[in-house]
């Protein structure tokens, strides 16, 4: 029978599953709050821009 604790306790991940996770955690991810908010900057930024030309 299967001694799942001692299988457990042998059970190294492989170095790519590693290398995988630290380049997902590492990684900037733009959501949609990024979005939004560089949108709303851009909208200003016109806004001001045609304000300053009238």
């Amino acid at each position: 029978m299967i001694n799942f604790d001692e299988e457990l306790s042998k059970f190294k991940p492989s170095k790519e599953i590693d290398e995988a996770e630290e380049a997902i955690y590492n990684r900037e991810v733009a959501d949609v709050t990024d979005f939004v908010k560089d949108m709303l900057e851009e909208i200003q930024k016109d806004n001001q821009r045609l304000n300053n030309q009238q």
